[in-house]
């Protein structure tokens, strides 16, 4: 059977396309869509037709951004060198577009999967942001410095 994949440029919509649970610390998927829309470039994964997972970059001020990325559950897991590979040449497309010498992100402390892979597309652990979520859960600071 023939896969069809291809990365397109991120819609608020497709956030709804997900599982709300996904969701459940953000209740208004239509103004984090448009968070992200406004806020910097954003790409989807698309895989036979369906939003897969959304990705980008919040430019916080000149040469530095937030990366975000959201995913159905084992999506990465399910295709795995088409998402790594999607992420590393969408990161590589936005940090020389928008002259980013830093990208940081935001790691729950308690998802080592997300943290090793993280750390394979070239970002390292800075520290300890205590109680950073709406449930209180504690992330790591990791950072991409170019």
């Amino acid at each position: 059977m023939s896969v069809d994949k291809k990365i397109i440029p991120f819609k608020p919509e497709h956030l709804m396309e997900f599982d709300s649970a996904i969701f459940e610390f953000f209740p208004d998927l239509e103004k984090r869509g448009r968070l992200y829309s406004e806020n910097g470039p954003a790409y989807s994964a698309v895989i036979n037709g369906k939003i897969w997972g959304c990705a980008g970059v919040i430019l916080l001020w000149p040469g530095v951004g937030e990366a975000w990325a959201i995913s159905i559950l084992n999506a990465p897991q399910t295709f795995p060198i088409f998402f790594h590979k999607a992420v590393i040449q969408m990161l590589n497309r936005i940090i020389k577009l928008h002259e980013l010498h830093r990208v940081q992100a935001a790691v729950r402390c308690d998802w080592e999967q997300a943290q090793k892979w993280i750390e394979r597309i070239g970002f390292e652990r800075e520290g300890l942001m205590r109680q950073y979520l709406p449930d209180h859960a504690d992330c790591w600071r990791y950072a991409k410095v170019v």
